[in-house]
């Protein structure tokens, strides 16, 4: 029997092969497992079958949810476009999970997508899963990405144009101390995201390996290549 409270490694094993303790993107990507997301209609060519993302975009963010500063995943060159990796997880559709993060045209509040770059408005029957731009609360704050330090109120009422400062897009009177949440997910139709480049990657596989296989990789790739900023965990979402 083995002792699993020395085992700092798990290995998989499919078909007899030793899976890759880490994923190459770059290689996915030259295989064809990739859509750029421009129209509505891209969506459609992600399989829905379960399996791995990541979602890139040369789209400046300057807010992390997570304090791995010194371990971000290495940037990649598209058809000279340089791409950074936002968000890596897993999903049972990959088209309808894409849709979640990147094609959120109405909802926003309790929605499963850790795309959290739009602010909206606290909703009362906000509970989960949205994640805060500025609270009064002791709750989790986002991360000042550059000067790896969390946002502070001061950081917010001393800017004149918090859109160009944070790079967070918002309608919104950011003048009275109070909470400020994040809408689940974007829509890159609208004009705020829709000039910016678009890209996920994906990683197809059937139902009868997606766990523990989706779980291996999505943890393994963070370990080998940094945590994405906008991913609230070193693993999980």
């Amino acid at each position: 029997m083995i002792d699993l409270t020395e085992t700092k490694q798990l290995q998989i094993y499919t078909n007899g092969e030793a899976f890759p303790l880490n994923i190459e993107i770059q290689d996915l990507y030259l295989s064809g497992n990739f859509s750029v997301l421009q129209d509505e209609k891209d969506f459609k060519k992600i399989p829905k079958s379960p399996g791995n993302y990541w979602i890139l975009t040369n789209k400046p963010i300057s807010h992390s949810f997570n304090p791995n500063f010194n371990h971000r995943p290495s940037s990649l060159k598209i058809k000279e476009n340089e791409l950074s990796v936002i968000y890596n997880g897993q999903g049972e559709n990959l088209q309808n999970r894409i849709k979640q993060h990147l094609l959120r045209k109405k909802g926003g509040i309790n929605d499963l997508s850790g795309i959290s770059i739009d602010i909206i408005e606290k909703n009362e029957k906000f509970k989960s899963h949205n994640k805060y731009f500025h609270t009064t609360q002791n709750k989790k704050k986002p991360y000042l990405e550059r000067e790896q330090r969390k946002i502070e109120w001061s950081d917010i009422i001393m800017k004149d144009n918090i859109d160009s400062f944070f790079n967070i897009n918002t309608n919104l009177c950011l003048n009275e101390n109070k909470d400020y949440i994040f809408k689940n997910g974007i829509s890159i139709l609208d004009k705020q995201h829709k000039d910016f480049l678009w890209l996920v990657i994906y990683y197809p596989m059937n139902k009868s390996i997606y766990h523990p296989l989706s779980d291996y990789i999505e943890t393994q790739w963070r370990i080998y290549n940094g945590t994405p900023i906008l991913n609230s965990y070193h693993s999980g979402r």
